[in-house]
């Protein structure tokens, strides 16, 4: 009886510790698929080499505003960027207006942006690169989305981004 006592205290402590590892969903590529030229698989590496932003802090609330962690030396893309050259070229841009943008995490977390937040405004949504001496490879929760204008919360970000999908509203 002891030894099998031992034997699911050893598991338990196992699978507690190797959860621990990874607390955070992660992938290794962003999925573009939809109203898009193109669908493709964008590698990390590839996002890495894109990073055109830095910020020296970055406090992130959660969506009742209330303080959840604070990073430094952050460097990251703008969606934008992203989209630029894959985007339907053919819509006029009355028609491009009504275009919207489904995010989706690993974890089943999706979070929805209007062309106008990705395009229209200062650059807002930003991939996450590096931050606190980590890069996409070391990051826990690669890649992450950052929303930079949240109206009640300030800055909101979304992690483990597996996929976009651009969508039109009918």
């Amino acid at each position: 009886m002891k030894a099998v006592l031992s034997i699911v205290f050893c598991l338990v402590v196992f699978i507690s510790s190797a959860q621990k590892m990874e607390p955070y969903p992660s992938s290794d590529s962003i999925v573009i698929s939809g109203i898009v030229i193109k669908q493709i698989v964008i590698p990390l590496n590839d996002i890495s080499s894109m990073a055109d932003t830095s910020f020296p802090t970055l406090k992130i609330l959660n969506h009742h505003g209330e303080f959840k962690v604070n990073y430094a030396n952050v460097k990251a893309v703008a969606l934008k960027r992203i989209f630029e050259k894959n985007l339907l070229s053919s819509a006029k841009p009355k028609e491009m207006y009504s275009f919207y943008f489904v995010c989706k995490a690993i974890d089943g977390y999706t979070a929805v942006y209007s062309y106008n937040e990705l395009f229209n405004d200062d650059a807002k949504i930003f991939i996450v690169t590096a931050y606190d001496d980590l890069n996409l490879k070391t990051m826990p929760e690669k890649p992450m989305l950052l929303f930079m204008s949240a109206p009640a919360t300030g800055k909101i970000g979304m992690r483990g981004l597996k996929s976009i999908e651009v969508k039109k509203v009918e």
